[in-house]
């Protein structure tokens, strides 16, 4: 999307980026509740969820808009 000059490109990166936010809000919610119930394995998958949000900002939202600034 970068190598063309289409006005909705940047739309679609910022569409997956907020896409993929609002997955790990949702996958943190679901292992937060499976931490409060006991469910074995569950703090695996909240520590999972914590570490994909660091990914999800410090890669995505700040690499890719350092990188490719529009």
């Amino acid at each position: 999307h970068i190598n063309n000059d289409y006005a909705w490109t940047p739309f679609l990166v910022i569409g997956i980026l907020a896409l993929a936010s609002i997955g790990n809000i949702l996958f943190g919610l679901l292992a937060y509740g499976a931490y409060q119930d006991g469910v074995d394995g569950s703090g695996m998958m909240l520590l999972g969820s914590i570490f994909l949000g660091i990914q999800v900002i410090v890669n995505d939202l700040i690499v890719w808009s350092a990188k490719f600034p529009w």
